[in-house]
């Protein structure tokens, strides 16, 4: 059983109350596209990493177009070029690192002290269908 951060709760508790079971949901069980959707589940599972792969895309076409044919082919002072690639790669790194954090963490649940009671969330105005 995993325990969430700041929570006295376990993941297991939390599936359980919404009805999915705990350890048993197949949430570690390994991806099986005849057992866990078929060939929909399998679509979806590869339409999700789509943003991820435009991202890196995007990523690589700025490496080209900044490093290589700004700063290598263009400037024409050697301090400029030095510089330039030296601060873009660091900011590079940092971006990447926290972009390759950001696609592997795991996302958390929302806790229980800030969930908003049924009662409340089908009373408040911004939640009614019109």
């Amino acid at each position: 059983m995993v325990l969430v951060e700041g929570e006295g709760e376990d993941m297991g508790s939390l599936d359980e109350e919404r009805g999915e079971g705990g350890s048993g949901s197949g949430r570690n069980q390994p991806s099986n596209t005849k057992t866990n959707g078929g060939p929909c589940k399998a679509c979806l599972d590869i339409a999700k990493w789509l943003p991820v792969v435009f991202i890196v895309s995007v990523i690589s076409w700025s490496y080209y177009a900044f490093a290589i044919q700004l700063c290598l082919l263009t400037m024409s002072e050697i301090w400029l070029k030095i510089l330039t690639l030296i601060l873009y790669h660091i900011v590079l790194v940092l971006f990447l690192w926290s972009y390759w954090r950001t696609i592997f963490s795991q996302s958390a649940r929302v806790p229980r002290k800030f969930r908003i009671p049924p009662s409340k969330f089908h009373s408040h105005q911004l939640f009614r269908v019109r």
